[in-house]
């Protein structure tokens, strides 16, 4: 059984993010990293990326806070759904849509050779996968 690890490239850094990597290699982890945060992975079970601006794109590349408790991307997920609680994610708003999401991040993986998406994108479709994988077996 392999292990996983699922992480945000904005909660590390990359010199951490690094040794994380290192670590995970040695331990014979698997890495699922989303640029910049977990939310890009659920906004892409819900759009696409090409329906956005490059000026939006960019605030999500930096993803600042808007207010104390949301970041850009958590407003985006907030304003497509009219509900969002990153504590308690609501079930329907995004696992009927998990291939598409699994599409679009595979889409982005322009380089999967490196240790992790250095621009928008999420490696959690590689979990996705795997579990759907796993589960079909059965």
């Amino acid at each position: 059984m392999l292990s996983w690890l699922v992480i945000d490239v904005d909660r590390w850094g990359d010199v951490k993010l690094a040794e994380i990597a290192q670590e995970c290699h040695q331990k014979n982890y698997k890495l699922a990293v989303s640029n910049p945060c977990f939310e890009l992975w659920l906004l892409l079970h819900l759009k696409s990326l090409n329906e956005y601006s490059e000026d939006v794109l960019e605030e999500f590349r930096e993803n600042p806070k808007i207010t104390q408790n949301r970041s850009r991307l958590d407003i985006e997920l907030l304003e497509i759904l009219g509900e969002y609680n990153k504590s308690n994610l609501v079930e329907k708003h995004f696992l009927p849509f998990i291939r598409q999401a699994i599409q679009r991040a595979h889409g982005l993986d322009v380089n999967p050779s490196a240790r992790w998406p250095n621009d928008l994108g999420s490696r959690v479709y590689l979990l996705a996968e795997k579990i759907i994988d796993q589960s079909q077996d059965r």
